[in-house]
């Protein structure tokens, strides 16, 4: 299996998190959602920014950029070769700031704060799949 086809897969394994997001977004607009909800759409999150990051490592790989040192540094990384626009690969390495949050800060985290990133991070999530999706047709 070719790079390309192997990140192809990666995305397609990741649709279904990027489609519970966009579903969820109506009920995370809501003052109070319910638990449920609130730990699906957390759940989806970190999932969906972790085959971001994946896949932005496999671009790495694949062009044969330099290492990336933490999770953002995969965005800048890709947005300094020119593979990804400066402003999404900014908002990019944002949301992998999020992702960390979501891993580690589980316990103390600020809920307006994700439910902020959450509507904001669903639309460059997408915009950064399709601007994959044309790097490897």
């Amino acid at each position: 299996m070719t790079p390309r086809e192997r990140i192809r897969g990666k995305l397609a394994k990741c649709e279904p998190y990027y489609q519970m997001l966009v579903e969820l977004r109506g009920e995370l607009s809501k003052p109070v959602p319910d638990k449920v909800t609130w730990f699906a759409a957390e759940r989806n999150l970190h999932l969906a920014l972790e085959c971001a990051i994946d896949v932005g490592e496999m671009l790495i790989s694949m062009h044969r950029l330099r290492l990336a040192e933490d999770n953002k540094d995969v965005f800048r990384i890709l947005g300094e070769a020119g593979l990804l626009e400066a402003g999404l690969a900014h908002r990019m390495a944002q949301a992998a700031g999020m992702r960390n949050a979501l891993v580690h800060l589980y316990a103390d985290l600020d809920r307006e704060k994700v439910r902020k990133a959450f509507l904001h991070d669903v639309k460059d999530l997408k915009a950064f799949a399709e601007a994959v999706l044309d790097l490897v047709k």
